[in-house]
């Protein structure tokens, strides 16, 4: 009989090693991790000290399954037997020669959040072009004749970008649109709260499904096949922060949307385990409304972390 799979978010590794949590090793279940944690790992000033902790608890990495062609199969793997510290180092080794920077987009996120990025967001038709020329430029010869491509698809996002800009970007203005009050989804609680949220949108929105609205039926060439889920959780999470459900505030500032999408990417990664174990209320309320959704048999467990107080002596 297999373990079930304990899913770590990195706060409670964090917790632990900062001495504000004291978890044992269990013995009738597997703590697991995956390589989000070291996305987050890499930007914190003591590698080291989180991957001790994961070495500790004997953790096994999951990871996204890829095929021959290296496409995801939309299932998940359990790789034992290599130390977290092994797979950290693999992981940097992967991404060093890797000239495209994800966080060219933040702008885009940060705008449609509310977020006062107007100056970025005027300049990101221009760091995408040079992060898509670089790209093709180390591809082989017979490909390079779609660097001219480059020049048009800047023209094409430079007008999207321009139309986008010249909206207001209010939140408050951006839920209303959608039929949300002033004060968010603050009061969506019990069973089916996507469904709720869906009976609120649904007249002021294009698409025809609540699944299309919140991502797991996506019309987009850029989601591979089979991986709806782990995609649509990714999406579901924006669109939770954009109508006010659990939002993340730090979605609207350009610093803070790493963790914001890493807070995304944890969810769904945990989505194939047993548990999702945190101590971050909003990604706890997240996780068990698009759970309960999908219907996909993980439980999310929270833990409550005091903060001590310093005693005077």
């Amino acid at each position: 009989m297999h373990k079930p799979l304990i899913y770590l978010d990195l706060n409670i590794v964090s917790a632990q090693a900062n001495g504000k949590l004291t978890i044992q090793k269990p013995n009738d279940a597997v703590l697991v991790y995956s390589k989000e944690h070291f996305s987050e790992i890499r930007r914190s000033a003591d590698p080291d000290k989180y991957l001790d902790v994961l070495e500790s608890f004997d953790a096994q990495l999951v990871d996204s399954e890829l095929d021959a062609s290296f496409k995801e199969t939309g299932r998940t793997l359990l790789i034992q037997g290599s130390s977290p510290q092994h797979h950290f180092n693999q992981y940097l080794e992967a991404i060093k020669d890797t000239s495209y920077n994800e966080e060219v987009i933040y702008p885009l996120i940060a705008w449609v959040n509310g977020g006062a990025v107007l100056d970025n967001l005027v300049q990101m038709p221009v760091v995408m072009k040079e992060q898509l020329s670089e790209l093709l430029a180390i591809l082989p010869d017979e490909y390079r004749h779609r660097l001219g491509d480059v020049d048009a698809v800047q023209d094409s996002f430079e007008k999207a970008i321009k139309d986008i800009s010249e909206n207001d970007n209010h939140i408050m203005q951006t839920r209303a649109a959608f039929g949300v009050p002033r004060s968010g989804l603050t009061n969506i609680e019990g069973p089916d709260q996507l469904k709720k949220i869906w009976e609120i949108v649904s007249t002021n929105v294009s698409q025809p499904t609540i699944d299309e609205f919140f991502g797991f039926k996506p019309n987009n060439v850029f989601v591979p096949a089979n991986t709806e889920v782990k995609y649509g959780i990714i999406a579901c999470c924006a669109m939770f922060d954009l109508l006010g459900f659990h939002a993340e505030q730090k979605s609207r500032k350009l610093g803070s949307i790493a963790n914001v999408q890493s807070d995304a990417r944890h969810i769904a990664m945990a989505a194939s385990c047993s548990a999702l174990l945190t101590s971050d209320h909003r990604m706890a309320e997240r996780a068990r409304a698009i759970y309960e959704y999908l219907q996909n048999g993980t439980t999310v467990c929270e833990v409550q972390i005091r903060k001590l107080q310093n005693q005077k002596k």
